[in-house]
């Protein structure tokens, strides 16, 4: 299933024309939601009273038309005093081509985008990261280099591989962003405080452009009103290390506004700042545990081929199982519901679309079943099988086999190769994916509703972005 990607840069000059700049949203064809109607500021944050609290801050203005008018279109961060850190996308115009730095001025030194008692330095240089790909967003981060050079407290970059952010730790976002979903950006700078969420609440909303590796997502409550918003990309989330702000983020895009359970996601500069320190001077880094997966602490079971577990997961919580050499995974929510999910690779905490190679997330509305089955097109080293739990409390059954299931049915094994029991009464059909009439059709109505949820998701967000 393909998800639909709409650019900030295939209309942002239209946007300006109306006199205001709106950066990207990525639409999600999977999930539908109902906006959450909040208070009229930053989907759940506060204005950030003087500029002396953020002195590194950024608004990056473009002139759109050439005429020496330069309105706010995204954030940015001060990191040495010739270099402003953004979004890629926010660089882009209309064509998919880069602006001309002729065309790009950084108001530093501000929080009042009427008042303007900031000073204005024009650019000097645009850098995009050469593997940032308008149509995906990955590799989503740019610099600015400014003609003059503005002297200010720095932000701090994250040390490469260093451990920034954590999972549920909380971010601070800022912006001058809409004060809702698909409203007029606010004129004072705001921010707001984000959980880090994990990886895998991550790709399960943005499947098919997620890349654990360069992007991380913040926000996404179950009760939902705290976002970023239309006009903050590129602006920076900070998290405090020995009291320095240390831009873990930068704000790239999401799926609406505040909406429950949507994060948005954001740029994970440790992963960049290589890149950045080979084309810049004078920055400020953050040298910590100089091992980012480790401070996740995830523990790891190894599971034989043809055997069955039992197991209890709490919703929100992920369990990771290495099953390398099975060609069939099967699990069975025996009360709640959990996902599963077969990562390939060494590392099981990489999850993009190429190391997911299977997802199964029954029970959907095309197939009911509290079974969930991953069948291997061929067995591979590094195989990992992560379960995510959906509901308060679930207890699972999963098993792995090394022959795929016949005529669409599951048969689980013991560890002694024993075929097991299953006392259900019933035939259960293996999910999208896998040989059987059952099957495809569950796969085709699957394929219906998600195409009926593209087209109700772009009503619903007017084609905005972040």
């Amino acid at each position: 299933m393909k998800y639909t990607l709409l650019k900030k840069t295939s209309i942002i000059f239209a946007l300006c024309l109306s006199g205001w700049f709106l950066p990207i949203t990525l639409v999600n064809a999977q999930v539908a939601h109902t906006p959450v109607v909040g208070p009229d500021y930053i989907v759940g944050g506060t204005v950030v009273p003087n500029e002396s609290r953020y002195p590194f801050m950024a608004s990056v203005t473009i002139d759109v038309n050439g005429t020496g008018t330069f309105n706010h279109a995204c954030g940015g961060s001060l990191i040495a005093d010739r270099w402003v850190v953004t979004a890629a996308h926010c660089l882009n115009n209309s064509f998919g081509n880069p602006i001309s730095p002729t065309r790009v001025g950084v108001l530093l030194g501000d929080t009042d985008l009427v008042r303007r008692d900031g000073v204005f330095v024009p650019a000097n240089r645009l850098i995009l990261h050469p593997d940032f790909e308008s149509s995906s967003l990955s590799n989503d981060i740019a610099l600015i280099e400014l003609l003059t050079p503005y002297s200010a407290p720095l932000a701090v970059l994250p040390a490469t591989n260093s451990p920034v952010p954590v999972l549920e730790e909380s971010g601070v976002a800022l912006g001058w962003g809409a004060l809702r979903e698909s409203g007029r950006p606010s004129t004072l700078l705001r921010e707001v405080s984000l959980p880090i969420v994990s990886n895998i609440d991550c790709f399960t909303v943005y499947r098919d452009s997620f890349d654990s590796r360069e992007s991380f997502c913040a926000g996404g409550s179950r009760t939902g009103g705290q976002d970023t918003c239309q006009g903050d990309s590129g602006g920076p989330l900070l998290v405090v290390r020995e009291n320095a702000s240390v831009i873990a983020g930068i704000v790239s895009s999401g799926f609406g506004c505040g909406l429950s359970g949507v994060p948005g996601v954001y740029t994970r500069v440790e992963a960049f700042t290589d890149w950045i320190t080979g084309h810049t001077q004078g920055t400020m880094q953050y040298v910590g545990q100089q091992n980012a997966f480790a401070a996740d602490d995830i523990d790891v079971s190894r599971i034989p081929v043809n055997t069955l577990i039992n197991g209890q997961i709490a919703a929100g919580q992920s369990a990771f199982f290495d099953i390398t050499g099975a060609k069939q995974v099967n699990l069975t929510s025996n009360t709640g519901d959990a996902d599963l999910y077969i990562v390939e690779g060494s590392d099981e905490l990489v999850l993009s679309a190429e190391t997911v190679l299977c997802a199964s997330e029954n029970p959907t509305i095309a197939n009911p079943t509290s079974l969930d089955t991953c069948v291997l097109d061929e067995t591979a080293e590094g195989l990992f099988a992560l379960i995510k739990g959906v509901t308060t409390s679930t207890a699972y059954s999963l098993s792995t086999q090394n022959i795929e299931g016949a005529l669409g049915t599951v048969q689980l094994y013991t560890v002694d190769g024993v075929p097991v029991s299953q006392n259900t009464g019933q035939r259960r059909t293996i999910s999208a994916g896998v040989f059987g009439v059952a099957g495809l059709v569950s796969l085709v109505l699957l394929l219906v509703f998600r195409l009926f949820g593209v087209f109700a998701l772009r009503r619903h967000s007017g084609q905005s972005t972040k």
